[in-house]
C-alpha cells in the first residue's frame, strides 16, 4: 500500500509540474532530486571503500541543470566538460597522486550518472508540445515499471538476470515492454502528442527498453554495494535513485530522438 500511495502522490506532483508549472519550478525540483541522488550514489560508492567529493558534484549537478534551462543543449555539454576539467584541475593542484585514478573515475561517473543524464529534463520544459512529449516518456517508463513489478510478482517464474537483480523475471520484463505500445496508442490516438501511432509505438518501445536497462543498471550498483535500496526517503520505493533509475538512460535518448526526428508528425 505504501508503494501505491507514494507513487500516486509523486506521480500527481510530477504531472502537474511537467504540464503546467513554470520551467524554473521543474528545474528546481529536478535539482533537488539530482542532489539527493548524488548523495545516495556516494553511499553506494562508500560501501565499496571509496569516497566521492559530494559537495563538489552536487554543485556541478545544479550548475548543469541551470545551464540546460538557461542555455539549452550546448550549455549542458559545456557545463559537463567544465565540471570534469575543474575536478581534475583541483586534484592535480592538490598533488594527491595516490588513488587519483579511482577518485577521478568515480567522480566523473557521478557527474554523468545521475547528474548530467537527469539534467536533460529542463531541456524538455521549453514548450507545451515538448512537455507533452516528456509526459508521454514518463508514463511509458511508469507503466513499464509497474506492469513488470506486478506481473513479475504474481506470475513470474523465470529469472531475468538473477546475478544482477534476483527479483526481476522474464515474464515481468516482457509484460513491461508490452505496456509501451498501449500507452503509445492512447497518447497518439487521443491527440495528446502530435505523432503517428507507428512513431509513438517505436519511441515507446525504445523508451521502455532503456527504462528497464536503467533499472537493471542501478540494481547492479546496489548489488555490488551490498544494499537493497539506495535510500529510505520514499516509503515503499526506497531512495530517490531507486525511483528515477529508469529515467536516467531513457529520457536523454528520448529527447534526442524527438529532437532529430521531429516527432514523426501526422
Amino acid at each position: 500500500m505504501k508503494r501505491i500511495v507514494s507513487a500516486l502522490i509523486l506521480g500527481g506532483a510530477v504531472v502537474v509540474t511537467v504540464l503546467w508549472a513554470p520551467a524554473v519550478v521543474g528545474t528546481s525540483l529536478t535539482a533537488v532530486f539530482s542532489v539527493i541522488a548524488v548523495v545516495e550514489l556516494a553511499h553506494l560508492v562508500r560501501a565499496r571503500g571509496q569516497e566521492l567529493p559530494v559537495a563538489f558534484i552536487s554543485v556541478c549537478a545544479v550548475i548543469m541543470l541551470m545551464a540546460a534551462w538557461l542555455g539549452g543543449m550546448t550549455w549542458l555539454f559545456f557545463s559537463l566538460a567544465g565540471s570534469i576539467a575543474v575536478l581534475v584541475f583541483f586534484r592535480v593542484v592538490a598533488g594527491e597522486v595516490s588513488g587519483s585514478l579511482a577518485v577521478i573515475s568515480f567522480s566523473v561517473f557521478a557527474l554523468i550518472y545521475p547528474s548530467w543524464l537527469l539534467a536533460h529534463v529542463p531541456l524538455m520544459l521549453t514548450s507545451t508540445g515538448v512537455r507533452r512529449a516528456l509526459l508521454f516518456g514518463l508514463v511509458v517508463i511508469w507503466a513499464c515499471d509497474s506492469t513488470a513489478f506486478f506481473v513479475g510478482s504474481s506470475m513470474g517464474k523465470r529469472k531475468l538476470l538473477e546475478s544482477v537483480s534476483p527479483n526481476k523475471t522474464v515474464e515481468g520484463a516482457v509484460a513491461g515492454m508490452l505496456s509501451a505500445p498501449v500507452v503509445a496508442v492512447v497518447f497518439s490516438a487521443s491527440g495528446f502528442v502530435d505523432w503517428s501511432i507507428g512513431f509513438a509505438v517505436i519511441i515507446g518501445l525504445v523508451t521502455a527498453f532503456l527504462g528497464q536497462v536503467g533499472d537493471l543498471a542501478e540494481s547492479m550498483l546496489k548489488r555490488d554495494a551490498g544494499v537493497k535500496d539506495s535510500g529510505t526517503l520514499i516509503p515503499g520505493h526506497g531512495g530517490v535513485l531507486d525511483r528515477i533509475d529508469g529515467l536516467l538512460f531513457a529520457i536523454p535518448v528520448f529527447y534526442y530522438i524527438i529532437l532529430h526526428f521531429g516527432g514523426g508528425g501526422r
